[in-house]
C-alpha cells in the first residue's frame, strides 16, 4: 500500500537694601554760650549702592507666555498601522486569515466553524486550504466524509503546487479511491512529489519502478529512488537498497548511489505550502513595530534603532509610555497603545 519624553525654579526675590540710620549724638557738657555758626545742612549718611530702578531687577519676574507659545507643536511621525485581528481579516475576505482562523477553530474543537473557514479559503484558491479541506472530507471532520470530494480538492491543491497534495493524489490514483485507479497517474504525481522532496513519494516511486506499475520496470531507477529515500531518512529504504543493489550490476548500483548523493529537491512554492510570512494580524508585524519605534523616539523615549525588531529597549520604552499615559503596562503592541500614539501625532510630510 502506498505511504500515505524640571519644574522651573521659583523666581528669586531681591530684598531692597536698607539705608543705615545715623547714630544718635550724646549731649555735650554745659558751656558758655558761644555764637553758633549758621547751621549747615546735615550730610546724609552714605547709602548703600542701590540696584537699578525696581523696574529692572536683576532677576525678572516671570512674564506671561504669548498665547501662540502656549501649545508645543506635536511631534511628527508616521501614523501607526492598527492592530488587525485575524477574525476581522477573515471577515473582510482575506483567504490566508480564513485558513489560519479555520485551523485555530479546528484545534479548539469547533469543527464545523473550522471547516467552514477552511472551505471559504479553499474556494478563493489557496492551495494549502484546498489540501486541508480535502483531508477534512477524507476523514469526515466537520464535514461529511466523501472520498470523491476529497480526491477532487486534493487534485486542485496538487495542480496549484501543494506538494503533500501531489503525494496524496498519487495515492488516490494508485488505490482507486474516490475515482478510477490509474498507476500511470500515480507515477506522474509520485514523481512530482518526489522531486519536491516528499520522502514517501520517493519510496513509492521506487516501488512502481521496481514492479513496473504504470511504467516499464527499471531496477536501476528504482534503486536510485530508494537511495534518495534512504538519504532523506525513510525507514524502509535501506532494506530495499540492499535488495536491489544485489540485483543490478555493481556499476549500476554505484551509479545510482552517486546520483542520489548529488540529488537535491526542487524548491516548492511557499504560499501554496502554507508559508505566508508576517501578516497584518500578527502583533510582531515588523512594519508596525518600526512605526512604533519611530513614534516613541520622536516623543523622547529610548526605543532604539527603528528596525522593526521588538528589542528589550523597544519593549521597555513601550512600558514607559504606557505607564506615563495610564495605559495597561504590557511592554507589547496593543490597540490602546497604537490609538494613543496616533491621537497625538502630527502627520509627517512625505
Amino acid at each position: 500500500a502506498a505511504k500515505a519624553a524640571p519644574e522651573a525654579a521659583a523666581p528669586v526675590k531681591i530684598a531692597a537694601a536698607e539705608t543705615p540710620k545715623p547714630a544718635a549724638a550724646k549731649p555735650a557738657a554745659p558751656k558758655a554760650e558761644v555764637p553758633k555758626p549758621a547751621p549747615q545742612p546735615v550730610a546724609e549718611a552714605p547709602k548703600a549702592a542701590a540696584p537699578e530702578p525696581a523696574a529692572k531687577p536683576a532677576v525678572q519676574a516671570p512674564k506671561p507666555e504669548p498665547a501662540a507659545a502656549a501649545t508645543a507643536p506635536a511631534p511628527k511621525y508616521a501614523p501607526i498601522p492598527p492592530v488587525v485581528t485575524v477574525e476581522a481579516a477573515a471577515a473582510a475576505g482575506n483567504y490566508v486569515a480564513q485558513y489560519q482562523l479555520g485551523q485555530d477553530k479546528l484545534a479548539s474543537g469547533d469543527l464545523a466553524a473550522g471547516a467552514d473557514y477552511i472551505r471559504r479559503s479553499a474556494q478563493k484558491g489557496l492551495p494549502i486550504a484546498q489540501y486541508a479541506l480535502a483531508k477534512l472530507h477524507e476523514k469526515g471532520t466537520g464535514v461529511p466524509k466523501d472520498l470523491a470530494l476529497a480526491r477532487e480538492w486534493t487534485e486542485k491543491a496538487a495542480k496549484a503546487g501543494n506538494v503533500k497534495a501531489m503525494h496524496d493524489l498519487a495515492v488516490f490514483m494508485a488505490e482507486g479511491d474516490g475515482g478510477e485507479q490509474t498507476f500511470a497517474g500515480a507515477v506522474e504525481w509520485f514523481r512530482k512529489g518526489a522531486e519536491y522532496g516528499v520522502v514517501d513519494s520517493q519510496y513509492n516511486l521506487g516501488i512502481l519502478y521496481e514492479q513496473g506499475l504504470g511504467i516499464s520496470p527499471n531496477l536501476a531507477e528504482a534503486l536510485f529512488w530508494f537511495e534518495v529515500a534512504k538519504k532523506n531518512g525513510d525507514g524502509g529504504a535501506p532494506a530495499k537498497v540492499a535488495e536491489l543493489a544485489a540485483k543490478v550490476s555493481p556499476e549500476a548500483a554505484a551509479q545510482a548511489k552517486a546520483r542520489a548523493d548529488d540529488w537535491r529537491p526542487s524548491p516548492a512554492n511557499a504560499i501554496a505550502n502554507g508559508r505566508f510570512g508576517a501578516q497584518p494580524w500578527n502583533t510582531g508585524n515588523p512594519l508596525q513595530i518600526q512605526a512604533i519605534q519611530n513614534a516613541l523616539n520622536a516623543l523622547g523615549y529610548q526605543a532604539g534603532t527603528p528596525d522593526g525588531i521588538m528589542s528589550s529597549a523597544t519593549a521597555q520604552s513601550i512600558r514607559d509610555y504606557q505607564s506615563k499615559n495610564k495605559l495597561e503596562v504590557t511592554g507589547t503592541v496593543t490597540p490602546s497603545l497604537i490609538e494613543k500614539l496616533n491621537a497625538g501625532l502630527a502627520p509627517a510630510k512625505g
